[in-house]
């Protein structure tokens, strides 16, 4: 399946209430440790959660359904914010070989990575200070 949105490749900021444990993502990952959460008070200073601190459920099919939800251990203290963001390591695991069969779904999901990466890269950039 092609990714056919320019969703971006981030969620949030949620603002924390001291009672809400599940935030949702709307972007594609290829796998539950492709997910960055970061929180922050004052929306400046970022600390990065450890995995351990959240569980992520990604929706059956990717291909079909992007996204997923962060449900963390422990609830979100009033006013703290987090961000969900994607972090699809920027390596290339496709192997092609000669007199090996020829896998479309393969393929696809190749030039999907690839466009995730560059929606990625857009996203940071669409946070960085330019001159």
């Amino acid at each position: 399946m092609s990714i056919n949105n320019e969703n971006e490749r981030r969620a949030g900021p949620y603002r924390g209430d001291g009672v809400q444990t599940s935030f949702p993502f709307n972007f594609k990952v290829f796998a539950i440790d492709q997910i960055k959460v970061v929180t922050s008070y004052d929306g400046l200073t970022e600390e990065t959660l450890d995995p351990s601190e959240y569980s992520v459920t990604l929706l059956a099919n990717q291909n079909a359904n992007e996204g997923g939800t962060i449900n963390l251990s422990a609830p979100l203290a009033n006013g703290r914010l987090l961000t969900i963001l994607s972090a699809v390591p920027y390596t290339q695991p496709l192997n092609l070989t000669s007199r090996g069969g020829f896998f479309p779904d393969v393929l696809n999901q190749s030039l999907d990575r690839l466009t995730i990466l560059a929606q990625q890269l857009k996203e940071q950039g669409d946070r960085a200070i330019r001159v």
